[in-house]
């Protein structure tokens, strides 16, 4: 879940400069422990920038749609002063990462209502916990990891493996 040091945003959200950063070295540190290719990295990312963005315009705390997402964050964090800098000058503020010991559904429809309107369809695999029947049943059925995977039971949410190859079919 992410918690923001404000709840009001302090200067206006660049989607365009959002989505157009790239650090190389935080995409090849998400390669490397998840052992993908640049390509998937690359789209992973993207999706992970489109999802921060989420949370600099949401007043409310986010969570992440996919372990793969909430992973890509994992690895832009460990490399704190990028991901400072690259916080402040897009959100003007921090955007914390505040682990849950269950999952946080909270604002799911409002971030896919968000996100479909800033970035049109969102793919579902990399958003599947945020998107059509699987938000459903991870609504009621989750206990578990803060992206909804491991602990549901029943009708359409489950822990897949991250498949690379389902990522490139997109």
């Amino acid at each position: 879940m992410l918690q923001t040091s404000q709840k009001v945003l302090s200067k206006p959200v660049s989607m365009n400069a959002v989505l157009s950063y790239r650090n190389e070295r935080v995409m090849r540190r998400y390669m490397k422990d998840n052992h993908v290719s640049e390509e998937v990295a690359e789209m992973v990312f993207v999706e992970m920038l489109k999802f921060l963005y989420l949370c600099g315009v949401i007043s409310t705390p986010c969570s992440p749609p996919s372990k793969e997402i909430d992973e890509m964050w994992h690895c832009f964090i460990l490399h704190t002063i990028d991901y400072h800098k690259f916080c402040w000058e897009n959100f003007g503020r921090f955007l914390h990462h505040d682990p849950t010991e269950t999952p946080y559904i909270g604002n799911r429809k409002e971030m896919v209502e968000v996100a479909e309107s800033a970035f049109g369809a969102l793919d579902p695999h990399l958003w599947r916990h945020v998107v059509g029947e699987a938000l459903e049943a991870c609504s009621s059925n989750c206990s578990g990891d803060n992206y909804c995977s491991e602990s549901c039971n029943g009708g359409g949410c489950t822990n897949k493996v991250f498949d690379e190859t389902a990522l490139l079919i997109q």
